[in-house]
């Protein structure tokens, strides 16, 4: 991705836009499940 889109919001395309929400998503996803996990852990 070119510098000067990351500076302008603006010129994200709408493409790009969701490619990152869903990276978002994926991420908080791995987050939340890895937090899970660790709370099975010491549960157990």
């Amino acid at each position: 991705m070119p510098v000067d889109q990351i500076v302008d919001g603006q010129n994200l395309s709408a493409a790009t836009r969701s490619r990152m929400k869903q990276y978002q998503d994926l991420m908080t996803g791995l987050l939340v499940q890895a937090q899970l996990e660790r709370q099975k852990h010491f549960e157990n």
